[in-house]
């Protein structure tokens, strides 16, 4: 099996590397922008290293990549690296630093519920976790870190229970680079046109 090292975007020690396990069907090498779990979340990261040997006994997988081609060279990495080291900062950033401004994505997840409301014996749930469902149910769909911003992060502990107990559903999407491509319009000049701009 193959692990690839991975720096995550969230708050790390500097040149902080994480090892995943690599999937049959997901091909990655150095410099590869990719999508991994990192506690609750899906976080972006950036391949740093192939290994045989992860860091840890027990590895989570690597979901997906966010470029078919490597995004990065060696080069980059190396200079990552020294960043990382130089101005205490983690590794991801570091790399980022490489990369077009807005090109940075994220996962989002969303909360709904996924039985009808009626349905829901709200004695069976203590008041925060009602007040939980009533925060779900008249948005519809609700984005997870929103909601724990206002309730707090005892809502946490509270979504994952009741996702446990098939109340609420997870959906998760990522979000488009704020990057596109842009185009100039240049005029050629013909020489009847420089002539008469010299005189």
């Amino acid at each position: 099996m193959r692990f690839a090292e991975v720096a995550v975007d969230a708050p790390t020690d500097n040149n902080r590397t994480f090892s995943y396990s690599i999937p049959t069907h997901i091909d990655v090498g150095p410099g590869h922008w990719v999508w991994v779990p990192f506690g609750p979340r899906i976080v972006q990261g950036v391949v740093f290293a192939l290994s045989h040997i992860p860091q840890v006994t027990a590895t989570r997988d690597i979901l997906d990549v966010t470029t078919p081609n490597a995004a990065l060279s060696l080069v980059q990495l190396d200079l990552a690296r020294w960043v990382s080291h130089y101005y205490m900062c983690s590794l991801f950033k570091a790399a980022t630093l490489a990369m077009p401004p807005g090109s940075r994505s994220r996962y989002k997840t969303y909360i709904s519920l996924c039985v009808d409301y009626g349905d829901i014996d709200s004695g069976s749930y203590t008041p925060f976790q009602g007040r939980v469902l009533d925060f779900v149910r008249i948005r519809g769909s609700v984005e997870q870190e929103r909601l724990i911003s206002i309730l707090g992060d005892r809502a946490r502990g509270t979504l994952a229970l009741l996702v446990t107990k098939g109340i609420i559903s997870r959906t998760t999407s990522s979000s488009r680079p704020t990057v596109k491509t842009k185009y100039r319009d240049y005029a050629k000049l013909t020489s009847v046109a420089r002539l008469s701009l010299a005189k």
